[in-house]
């Protein structure tokens, strides 16, 4: 045989081009995912297995009681997560404090009028009484009653005095008109000045006309008189006081109740009728 002949012939399925060097040095791709996934299993470690729950055994015996809840101790169920949009209360506001410290604060004992100042002292002061004189400017013995005649009330106030008589703030001597102002003394006139000597008497009037408002004055003076020597002085003196009174003229003490009867149609009168003829 030749030379050609004695050399090595190539493997079935090879090209009969030349490959490179450099081609043939590189590892395929395939080899080198085969090589990555063995390196990752022989890097895995065993993992341990889960630990399942211990099964619940079944016993006879009844379950415990559960501790009743007390006032202030809160629910569980009240017990809710804080919400985030919540905004959180104030830092002023105060905690409610619990029942042990609230029973057991001390209670403020009450003040003592007129002790003393030093607490070891047992002696105490006594208390002086608030005093029966009356304040400066008011009368200690007075008495208000009213007159009426017709629409006219007169009131009058009765007090200890020097036996000054006043009407609407003027004296009494200048009432108008002239002659009825005797009418309006009598009371006084009547009784003298040692009745109502130590006394002053104030009058006021309003409503109904002259006549009338004089007639309510001097019932007014004749009725506080009484009243004030009813009250303050002896029952015997009123009572003498009263008959002197009664005796001369009722009306002094005793309202009349006569009014005027108002008009009706048909006439110029409460009673009289209008003048009628059939001719």
């Amino acid at each position: 045989m030749s030379s050609t002949t004695a050399e090595k012939e190539p493997p079935a399925g090879v090209a009969d081009s030349k490959v490179p060097a450099s081609a043939a040095a590189k590892p395929t791709a395939a080899k080198k995912k085969a090589r990555t996934t063995k390196a990752s299993k022989e890097t895995e470690k065993p993992t341990a297995p889960k630990k399942l729950p211990a099964p619940e055994l079944k016993t006879d015996k009844a379950p415990a009681p559960k501790k009743p809840r007390t006032e202030h101790e809160p629910s569980p169920k009240a017990e809710a997560k804080p919400n985030p949009t919540q905004v959180p209360a104030k830092a002023t506001e105060t905690k409610a404090k619990p029942v042990e410290q609230i029973a057991t604060r001390p209670v403020a004992k009450p003040k003592v009028v007129g002790a003393q100042k030093n607490p070891s002292s047992k002696a105490k002061t006594p208390v002086k009484p608030k005093s029966s004189k009356p304040k400066a400017g008011v009368p200690r013995k007075f008495v208000q009653v009213f007159g009426r005649k017709k629409t006219a009330v007169a009131v009058s106030l009765c007090r200890e005095g020097h036996g000054h008589v006043r009407l609407n703030g003027a004296p009494i001597d200048l009432i108008t008109p002239e002659l009825l102002r005797t009418k309006v003394l009598e009371p006084l006139l009547l009784l003298g000045k040692s009745v109502f000597g130590h006394l002053d008497i104030k009058l006021r009037v309003k409503g109904g006309g002259r006549v009338s408002q004089l007639y309510a004055i001097r019932q007014a003076i004749a009725k506080s008189i009484v009243a004030y020597y009813q009250k303050f002085v002896d029952e015997a003196a009123k009572k003498e006081i009263k008959d002197k009174l009664l005796n001369y003229d009722r009306s002094l003490l005793v309202a009349d109740p006569r009014r005027c009867e108002p008009k009706k149609f048909g006439g110029p009168g409460a009673r009289a009728r209008y003048q009628k003829s059939y001719r």
